[in-house]
């Protein structure tokens, strides 16, 4: 009985936000993105963080995150410090977290009929380009890039404490 009315609050908060967000501006959208970009980025735990987890946004509606995935990739070729920039920034599929500085999971629905999501780890700007288009417009990894497994956020070798979500 608790799991019904549960599931009928949740339904119930889901359609009050698709309204509150159906009646946001596009101008508006976009600032409210800009501001918890600069919140998150100012954060203690984002900058220590080695692991982030961030979802990657629809393509209206909602919080714009491209800003957030953005800076992780800047910081991340920000702290290879070395003349060959081009050429090391292709190599970065290669490198770690301990290398670059922080690595990026997104998720992916991998169970639809239990509501089971996994992270997978993005490797750079040319690797999120390729992802296809999953449920809403919104770009998921595939388990596999370049016939390797691409490795999970859940993996049980990670600790909480080097694993920041926004």
């Amino acid at each position: 009985m608790m799991a019904s009315a549960l599931t009928k609050q949740k339904g119930a908060l889901r359609k009050a936000m698709r309204a509150t967000l159906a009646n946001l501006t596009s101008d508006e959208i976009q600032a409210q993105s800009r501001q918890i970009t600069r919140t998150l980025l100012s954060l203690p735990e984002f900058q220590q963080s080695k692991n982030v987890s961030c979802f990657l946004s629809m393509p209206t509606g909602e919080v714009d995150t491209s800003a957030v995935v953005s800076a992780i990739f800047d910081h991340a070729h920000k702290r290879l410090r070395t003349p060959s920039g081009a050429r090391l920034r292709r190599r970065l599929l290669l490198l770690t977290s301990d290398t670059t500085g922080k690595t990026l999971y997104v998720p992916k629905m991998v169970d639809k009929d239990h509501g089971i999501m996994d992270f997978f780890q993005i490797f750079g700007e040319d690797d999120l380009r390729t992802l296809p288009s999953g449920q809403w417009g919104i770009r998921e990894p595939e388990p596999e890039v370049e016939g390797k497994l691409r490795p999970s956020g859940q993996s049980p070798s990670r600790t909480r404490s080097d694993r920041t979500s926004c």
